[in-house]
Formats: C-alpha cells, structure tokens, sequence
C-alpha cells in the first residue's frame, strides 16, 4: 500500500525541470531504488524495457491545475502505483508525493522530496539496491533470506478480512472507511517542547508526543492497548559516528503503560536502539495484538473503542525552500493504519512547529473526536487538558 505525503504553501519548480533532473539522476544512478520499476508482489525491481525509458520517468512526474488535492487522493487504499516506485503530482502551491511502502519511510524520503521540489544541493545520495531486503523486509518481516514469507504478510496486511461472523454481519471496514485529520502548532512549539522537558526531565519530544497521545486518546473514552507501533527514522538517534546500513527507518512494537512517563518511555526507546534488536515483524505483531484480543469482540464491531497507536515521527525537515509569502509549510502524511483498531500518529518537525496527520478509521473513531485529539495533540505543552500527567507527582 503506498504512503502519502502532501506539502502546501509551497513554490513548486516545473514539471519538465523535475523529470530533467531525474533522467540525469537515472543516468548517474540506474540502480537507485527510486528510478527503477518496482514489484512487491514479486519481490523486485528492474530497469524498464529498452525504448521505454524516457516514459517511465515521464510517468513519475505529473501537474495538476486543481487548488489542492483532493480527499480521497489522501487515501493509500485507493491509490495503485502501477509498478512505479514513486508518483510526484505538482501543483501550482502544493504537491503530493505517492510512494511505495517498500522504499522505506523517514527523513530520506522528505529530503529527497525536498530535493525533488528544487532545493538540489546537496542532492541525495543513491540508495542502494534490494529495496525489499531493506525496506519492505524492515517492515513487514525477518532477515531477506525469507522473502516469500515477508511477501505473504505484506500480502495479509493488505487484504485483511474480519471473522467469518463479523462479515457475515457487514460489519467488515472497507478502504473508504480510512480518514486523515490534520493539525498544526504554533511556530515555537518544539523550543517550547524542548523547555517543557529540560524543568520535567530528560525526554525525548517522540516521547512526550506519544504519551500526550495516550493520553488524550483515554482522555476521550478510548481503551488504548498497552504496546505501541513505532515506525522513526533510526539515524535521528544513533550516537555520534555510528551509521546505518541503508535503512530508512525502523519499525518496533514497545509495551508502554499507563504509568510511564516521557522520560521512561525516551529511556527504553534508547535500550532497544543500543541493543540492536531486530525490526518489527509487523505482520506478527499484528497477529499477536489480534490473538491476544481473542476474548474480547473483533475491534471493527461497532461499539467497540479499543485502538492500538501507530506513531510515526520524521526528523526536522528543513530542505525545502520556505515560500517568500506569509505562509506556513503545512505537511501531511497518510499511512493507512493496517487495520481498523490502529490509530496513526504522523508527526513531522518543520520549521518549529510540529505537523500532525492523525490517520483513522470511521468504524473506529468519530470525527469530532479525532478533530479534538488532533488539535490538542498540537496545542502547546502545558495547555492541553492531560498534561499534569505526563509527569505524574
């Protein structure tokens, strides 16, 4: 299933300048990722047919004369990439960037985004071949020597289906179900994060966002499950001189309860980093969150407000140009959560400010509620109404 990233309020360059910098790309990297027809289904990427060149890299890049994208374009599920790595719609004050989940996700993807839209120096680096071994592997299952396994959950992920009763009963989520609400903070939020932890405690501000979104999930009468999804970009955390072998990156379910706090959680983030733990098998842990329910209604029943978060967090994004107007880059990511009990945390740093896509499901959540979690998710620290217990006394 693809991933979605949206920027508006921006200065977008010319279609025909973008593919002409991609076919000089294409030629001083043919085995980039990025440039090369991709199959997840089969596991594989390769070079388009002689003669078709210069259409593949036309096809990557398209304008649009609509104000905005539209809603539904929003929506992974309704988006096939057609064996492209990537799709770049521009418009006239905002693009869209549709990609495949197999190149990875993370800062690499918003700078070479960043690049794409004219900030070219430094220009990204190649990355290296195998993208599945890399990325769908990292994501979706173990080492690379089990591809056909990694294929088959990637395959179950997409094609989820509800117990036999449940879609007996139409109760089964369909794609159209998925919803993205978006928010933004104010300009000095993150100097004021950083100010917030400094007098409460060591933390990092991944792990403030994600118990202030804990909380304000229980906050509003959800049960949430006491593991988390994390999908980070990895090198944002890595000590000084340690390197990472081409992973974007990485995914890891990590208990946390109701009683942490941002310091403990920021705490054992870093242990499974120095540990060297595996990457998430995410479709096992998909099962065992599923099992582990066994006893309680499947969690796309109506009535039914028990949710598992997915929190995905890019690094400060700063590489694209800010617009000469008055206003603000505002960035949207969708990441379909894999299932209706998922609730998807996207939160980019640019410019000061924290960028919010709260990714859901109807037969989940309302959308007066997800509208509130998602403004006061991005209200300042030590305004919102859960924040006397981040760091409980």
């Amino acid at each position: 299933m693809p991933v979605v990233k949206v920027i508006r309020s921006v200065v977008t360059p010319g279609i025909e300048e973008v593919r002409t910098w991609l076919a000089d790309w294409a030629v001083a990297h043919p085995d980039d990722v990025r440039v090369r027809l991709l199959s997840v289904e089969q596991g594989c990427t390769g070079q388009p047919a002689p003669g078709y060149e210069a259409a593949f890299l036309h096809a990557l890049v398209a304008g649009s004369a609509e104000c905005g994208p539209s809603n539904s374009s929003l929506d992974p599920a309704g988006l096939d990439l057609g064996g492209l790595p990537f799709r770049l719609t521009l418009g006239h004050d905002w693009a869209r960037l549709s990609y495949s989940h197999a190149l990875g996700d993370g800062t690499a993807t918003w700078y070479f985004l960043g690049m794409l839209l004219g900030d070219r120096h430094p220009r990204p680096g190649p990355v290296i071949a195998e993208p599945l071994g890399r990325g769908l592997l990292a994501t979706f299952g173990p080492p690379r020597s089990r591809l056909p396994q990694a294929i088959t959950r990637q395959r179950e992920l997409r094609h989820l289906r509800a117990p036999a009763p449940a879609r007996a009963a139409g109760s089964a989520v369909r794609p159209s179900s998925f919803a993205v609400t978006t928010a933004v903070s104010a300009e000095s939020f993150t100097q004021g994060a950083r100010e917030f932890r400094v007098s409460r405690g060591p933390a990092s501000v991944m792990s403030i966002m994600t118990m202030r979104a804990m909380l304000l999930c229980r906050h509003y009468g959800l049960t949430v499950d006491d593991t988390v999804t994390f999908m980070v970009d990895l090198r944002r955390y890595l000590s000084p001189g340690a390197s990472v072998d081409g992973n974007f990156s990485w995914s890891k379910s990590v208990p946390v309860s109701a009683s942490d706090t941002p310091t403990r959680l920021s705490a054992r983030i870093g242990g499974i980093l120095d540990s060297g733990l595996p990457l998430l098998n995410f479709g096992d842990a998909l099962r065992r969150f599923e099992i582990r329910r066994a006893g309680r209604p499947p969690a796309w029943c109506a009535g039914d407000r028990t949710v598992r978060l997915m929190i995905a967090y890019a690094t400060e994004w700063t590489n694209t140009p800010r617009p000469t107007g008055s206003a603000t880059p505002r960035l949207t990511a969708s990441i379909a959560p894999p299932s209706p009990n998922f609730l998807g945390f996207n939160v980019v740093e640019a410019y000061g400010r924290i960028h919010l896509s709260l990714n859901w499901c109807t037969a989940t959540l309302d959308r007066a509620v997800a509208e509130r979690i998602a403004a006061e998710f991005v209200a300042d620290l030590g305004t919102g109404p859960v924040d006397a217990s981040l760091w409980p006394s």
